[in-house]
């Protein structure tokens, strides 16, 4: 070992005192592995090291890494359970915030890579996640955990992993032959070969993130250095000068203002009008020109995102500017991120190439004598170049051959991650209707937003009522008597207490001021369908503020 030319030529050397050896091996015979020297000084073996924070144990288990990213999350769990209460507290929205930070973020580390492992493994990170939740949102140990997770728009830790695998791989995919993707590629045909082996086995993460990306494998940028070092230093930290032309998105009178303001520079600079348009398997662009007369239409991947199509379009449009000899030239663009996404300064290892190829020619057309403007209007206010762009991009869509470009992993990312999503979701509506209740007639598929992130200076206590009534999980005598807390499921009044008999027929429950029963169930034929339709996902901010006043006014514990 001391003979590492590599080493040498770093000007790096071992600390004999700090290494240990692993011998991995899935074998139950114990072996006897080989001397190690260094130096002639004996490294001695252990069982387990860790390497980049990750455990790696002579047997391949992860066990000892879970075990220590759950014990490090609980940490982070307590921190969150002395910030708040069932019914007082932080608020959820900051909650889960925190959540991410300092429990989400230990689970998360190095979980890709833990599969195949024990269950008993994966279910204390999925049982740390659902305590967190619970403490959260302030729900009962009783609430059903895809209720919970439904809540606080949250997937699975499972999926999760799933959705961390194919982001890595992208990274992976990104650079020219990289010794990873080979080798992943090699354990896929090895599990196709020794399917006995596997059979009780599950598949590793990032060899299910391959299936994911074969599709994409030959559309993605690929370069030996990230974009941004391709590109030179000077380009890339200088601000874009940019027109303001102080249109606002929701003004009535946008046109009129358009043509007053831009009235004194029309005679001396050429508009040139670009947009985008994505579908859903499909994307295309226009740029147009007045005078001269600039007509073109143009397909793209249905991969790309809008943001990346509008920044395509501008290329092209600062293209024909060049060739067609063009001195001062005003891009008018309806796309904000797209005008922001070139025109600020920075090295970035996220940046994509095409972004920055356009900010290279935009610098370097100004830098040659041809005055090259960027802009913002807002779209469909009847500014007729903006219109006309519009219908070329519609046209763009729908050509047969698409533009023949390179996409940035992030594009990628985007369209797989919606597929994982709406695998996800599916999963989910098909748990719920397995599953029935309460909770599965209120909410019909998983949320795509949180029903409180809008809730401003909203009580915790009221956020809470409103989510234990929604998952019917609350202290109501039926669902106590359920659990087995409570012998009786009866009122005080005689009959059974749930949560259609506290808000509409106790005879014991007085009506606050706001006069809950005229105002939502007047015109009600259906008790129970009223009570899910006040706690639907679109429930108003009235109807929620309705619902705590009655429950305040009669000192409800729910």
């Amino acid at each position: 070992m001391s003979r590492w030319a590599s080493l040498k030529n770093h000007n790096l050397s071992i600390s004999e005192e700090k290494s240990k050896a692993v011998w991995f091996t899935k074998g139950r015979r114990l072996l006897n592995p080989p001397h190690l020297l260094y130096n002639n000084k004996r490294i001695p073996y252990t069982d387990k090291t860790k390497y980049l924070g990750i455990i790696l144990h002579k047997n391949l288990k992860w066990t000892p890494h879970i075990t220590e990213q759950v014990n490090k999350a609980q940490k982070g769990l307590n921190i969150i359970k002395n910030l708040t209460r069932v019914w007082w507290g932080a608020d959820p929205k900051t909650l889960l915030v925190i959540y991410n930070g300092i429990v989400k973020s230990h689970l998360d580390y190095g979980s890709i890579f833990i599969k195949p492992t024990n269950k008993t493994g994966l279910e204390k990170i999925d049982k740390t996640q659902f305590q967190s939740l619970r403490t959260i949102l302030g729900c009962m140990k009783s609430t059903p955990t895809w209720a919970l997770l439904a809540e606080a728009k949250e997937q699975s830790m499972d999926h999760r992993r799933k959705n961390l695998s194919v982001k890595f791989l992208l990274k992976i995919y990104s650079h020219n032959d990289h010794p990873l993707t080979t080798l992943l590629k090699n354990i896929r045909k090895s599990l196709a070969k020794n399917a006995n082996f596997w059979r009780n086995k599950e598949t590793p993460y990032l060899v299910t993130a391959l299936g994911y990306l074969d599709k994409y494998s030959n559309k993605i940028y690929k370069n030996d250095r990230a974009p941004c070092y391709e590109m030179q230093l000077q380009h890339q930290i200088k601000m874009i000068k940019v027109i303001d032309l102080n249109l606002e998105k929701s003004q009535v009178s946008n046109k009129n203002l358009f043509y007053e303001i831009t009235e004194n520079i029309r005679s001396n600079h050429t508009f040139i009008y670009t947009d985008a348009s994505k579908g859903k398997n499909n994307a295309g662009y226009g740029v147009y020109c007045n005078n001269p007369p600039i007509n073109y239409a143009e397909r793209l991947p249905e991969e790309v995102t809008i943001c990346t199509a509008e920044i395509v379009a501008i290329n092209k449009a600062i293209i024909i500017s060049l060739c067609k000899e063009l001195r001062n030239v005003v891009i008018l663009s309806d796309s904000k991120s797209a005008i922001d996404k070139i025109r600020y300064p920075g090295v970035n290892t996220s940046n994509d190439s095409i972004t920055l190829s356009t900010k290279k020619l935009l610098l370097e057309a100004n830098n040659s004598g041809t005055k090259i403007h960027l802009t913002w209007i807002p779209s469909h206010t009847d500014i007729s170049g903006n219109e006309a762009a519009d219908k070329l991009a519609n046209i763009g869509r729908s050509l047969n051959v698409p533009k023949n470009i390179k996409i940035d992993k992030a594009d990628i990312l985007a369209v797989i991650k919606h597929k994982l999503t709406e695998e996800f979701s599916q999963k989910w509506k098909t748990t719920a209707t397995n599953k029935g209740g309460w909770y599965s007639e209120i909410v019909k598929k998983f949320p795509k937003t949180r029903w409180f992130d809008n809730l401003k200076y909203a009580r915790r206590k009221d956020i809470t009522n409103i989510i234990r009534l929604k998952t019917g999980h609350c202290r109501t005598k039926v669902h106590l008597n359920r659990i087995g807390i409570i012998d009786s499921p009866l009122c005080e009044c005689g009959k059974i207490e749930n949560i259609n008999h506290i808000f509409l027929a106790c005879p014991l429950r007085t009506y606050p001021q706001t006069d809950l029963y005229t105002k939502l169930i007047k015109d009600a034929t259906l008790h129970h369908s009223v009570c899910r339709q006040w706690l639907s996902q679109r429930a108003k901010l009235k109807t929620i503020n309705l619902i705590n006043a009655f429950i305040d006014k009669n000192k409800l514990e729910l």
